[in-house]
């Protein structure tokens, strides 16, 4: 058994979903950049501070 590696590879162009998911990342992250930042610990964060480790 042989392997072959291909030591010329090229970048390809982004697909149509990748596009489309850049898309959404981009605007989903510019939503929560204008939602003011939360002043309290949800559940989760509390119980990491009350939990063993």
């Amino acid at each position: 058994m042989s392997a072959v590696f291909d030591f010329n590879h090229r970048e390809k162009p982004p697909s149509f979903a990748d596009t489309v998911n850049s898309c959404i990342d981009t605007a989903l992250v510019a939503e929560q950049a204008e939602r003011p930042q939360r002043d309290y610990l949800g559940g989760s964060r509390l119980a990491w501070a009350v939990l063993p480790r």
